[in-house]
């Protein structure tokens, strides 16, 4: 659980080894926590100055009395226990205290955007959405891959106690089907994730002309992976499931997974669909310019 406090979890413990190291350390330590906490207020006065600052930016205060008194229990996790949480849960303060500043800082993150999108122009908003877009990919493809180790390590450990009378060969079937079917629900995740990668490029190609050369070509080769990609999750997941129903009786799980990815399904079905409304707009625009 230690990773969901990054980064202020490893910025406390920072502080405290500074503060334990001696008394220039301590100092330091303290200027340090100071400069932290006041940053988001200091971030407020520039933009106040420079005539940017919009009504979300009310939150920066927020942020900087959280980050002063979330740094200080991370600094002092003892105070954790005693005067957050009950005995014996002390191991969750940290990441509850560090998930609480990061959802003021996405909070601000976001409201500003929000606020402030309007304004934009085609191309700042193209390079906005390819930013988001980024960001997306790796975040969900960091949790996908998490969650699939992670549901794969948990399964294993089921099968192997829940069969102690089964030697590691007997087993092997079972341990290789259990990792084919955590491949075939992890493959969808990172078929759309690519497919998202492709659109950042599409958005690229917007920044010069939405119905150039290149963008259609990259409209096209999206229409096409789609479908290729929707093809080959739907009849991976139908032959995972009819292996599974096949081999049965040969394989020793506490448990059987019927696989359906159907979110990542009707995501491709969407870029399928709103691909070839794109290009159907294309031939339109070129239908108007030749009539008049």
């Amino acid at each position: 659980m230690k990773y969901l406090a990054f980064p202020w979890g490893p910025l406390g413990n920072m502080l405290r080894r500074l503060s334990l190291s001696g008394g220039a350390g301590n100092v330091t330590a303290w200027v340090l926590f100071l400069a932290a906490g006041a940053l988001p207020v200091v971030c407020w006065g520039v933009l106040f100055l420079k005539k940017r600052a919009v009504k979300a930016d009310w939150l920066l205060f927020l942020l900087s009395a959280a980050m002063f008194a979330g740094l200080w229990l991370l600094v002092n996790p003892s105070y954790l226990e005693q005067k957050l949480f009950p005995p014996g849960i002390g191991e969750m303060g940290m990441p509850a205290v560090a998930l609480t500043m990061d959802s003021i800082l996405v909070t601000w993150v976001f409201c500003r955007f929000l606020e402030k999108y309007e304004k934009l122009g085609k191309n700042r908003l193209l390079r906005s959405l390819q930013v988001l877009l980024v960001i997306f990919i790796l975040l969900t493809g960091i949790s996908a891959a998490f969650e699939s180790g992670y549901g794969f390590a948990k399964e294993y450990a089921a099968l192997k106690s829940g069969n102690t009378a089964l030697s590691e060969k007997q087993l092997m079937p079972s341990i290789v089907f259990l990792f084919l079917q955590t491949v075939c629900a992890f493959l969808p995740k990172v078929l759309e994730l690519f497919l998202w990668s492709r659109i950042v490029c599409l958005l690229r190609s917007f920044e010069k002309d939405c119905f150039s050369r290149e963008s259609l070509g990259r409209v096209e080769g999206i229409k096409r992976l789609s479908a290729l990609f929707l093809v080959a999750v739907l009849f991976g997941n139908l032959g995972m499931n009819l292996l599974q129903l096949i081999l049965a009786s040969r394989i020793y799980s506490s448990h059987y997974v019927l696989v359906l990815p159907l979110r990542e399904i009707i995501v491709l079905l969407v870029m399928v669909l709103l691909s070839r409304f794109y290009l159907l707009t294309k031939h339109l625009k070129e239908d108007n310019e030749l009539f008049v």
